[in-house]
């Protein structure tokens, strides 16, 4: 099958919707099919694949539009513009698109379209579009990142299940590659707890330097965030247990997680997104949950009903209150000193990963059974 993904993420960039765009097409490819990614192009100057620790190149057209008002709305035209040129001699079978406007531009374009959606419509006129989107007949599927946001959707539009195939697929992450060298972290041999993340609010940084405190034995890595966001929880800090790294390309991560001996997922109930401070703490479905998973280590998240979704207490992690640091710190020394508990909820992690959560079965759900 020949795919166009329209992508609203920068890319290369910091965010993790970058990520899930380029594994999404990585892994449409690795399961048969032709893709062509069309979004923005990044500030960064450096290899595409590399960065996000792809062996294969990714056919991309970025265009390079300037972060302001009206950008949108050039990149959508963008997009149809490109489809508009080279639709005929691709013969695309599907548009798959994160990206609301582009898809409702892409309407008189014939092709079949697929549109995934990660949280609801933010302003008036998004909601406008996606009823225009959500009454076409060229839209075939809707993909939801919770069941959270589904409901969320069926509340809003009572007949979109009759109207519309709608499925639910949860993020997903790489499998974790072998031989990964572990980065050098155990220079006195305590116990490692690490984050791997961005750090605005919601994502649980403050959480986790308050919880260091009651943890004086134990050390604790914060891996990602801007410096801002990083200076920011430096300043919370009050013992010498907490490292930070800023901010490191998604490739570099898994050396720093092979290290970890416990990781955490301390979602609060109100999540901002870092550019338009929309709330995702109701729908959200955290990339890095399915990393840490992945990498087979025993997992400490946050007791909320989206998260509930894919993690199961005592079963795949401990889930324990998000606003608790006490709580936070039982879970961590439980799991401290009961290695064979440690071990059976990493290793039931990681069973669930394989068997729900690579992005080749992600690919492969989301096209699957698909009418056209």
């Amino acid at each position: 099958m020949r795919i166009a993904y329209l992508s609203q993420s920068r890319i290369p960039s910091q965010d993790a919707n970058s990520v899930h765009v380029i594994k999404m097409c990585s892994a449409f490819i690795d399961n048969g099919h032709q893709v062509d990614l069309i979004g923005y192009k990044g500030d960064k100057t450096v290899d595409i694949a590399d960065y996000y620790g792809e062996k294969k190149e990714i056919p991309t057209t970025l265009f390079r539009i300037a972060p302001k008002a009206g950008e949108t709305v050039k990149l959508a035209l963008q997009c149809y513009f490109w489809l508009m040129k080279n639709g005929k001699k691709k013969q695309y079978n599907i548009i798959y698109s994160r990206n609301i406007l582009a898809s409702v531009f892409t309407l008189p374009i014939k092709t079949p379209l697929i549109h995934e959606i990660h949280s609801p419509a933010r302003t008036r006129i998004h909601s406008l579009l996606e009823k225009v989107l959500l009454n076409s007949k060229k839209l075939k599927r809707i993909v939801f990142i919770t069941d959270s946001l589904k409901q969320h959707y069926l509340k809003t539009y009572p007949d979109l299940n009759r109207k519309k195939d709608l499925i639910v697929l949860a993020d997903a992450s790489d499998k974790f590659p072998s031989g990964v060298e572990p980065a050098d972290l155990n220079k006195n041999g305590r116990y490692k707890v690490g984050y791997i993340g961005h750090l605005y609010p919601g994502k649980g940084g403050e959480l986790i330097t308050t919880v260091a405190s009651l943890c004086p034995n134990i050390d604790f890595h914060i891996v990602g965030g801007k410096r801002s966001d990083v200076e920011r929880l430096q300043k919370l800090t009050t013992g010498d247990n907490v490292k930070f790294t800023g901010h490191i390309s998604h490739k570099a991560t898994k050396t720093y997680l092979a290290a970890f001996d416990l990781v955490l997922a301390p979602y609060s109930e109100k999540v901002s997104l870092a550019k338009t401070k929309q709330d995702i703490g109701k729908w959200m479905s955290p990339l890095k949950l399915f990393e840490y998973m992945s990498a087979q280590k025993p997992i400490v998240c946050s007791d909320l009903p989206p998260l509930r979704e894919v993690m199961r207490d005592n079963d795949n992690c401990l889930l324990v209150p998000h606003n608790s640091p006490e709580a936070w710190r039982d879970a961590i020394n439980t799991l401290k000193d009961d290695q064979n508990r440690s071990k059976r909820i990493a290793l039931k992690g990681h069973h669930d990963f394989m068997a729900h959560h690579t992005w080749e079965k992600r690919t492969e759900k989301s096209l699957d059974g698909l009418n056209i």
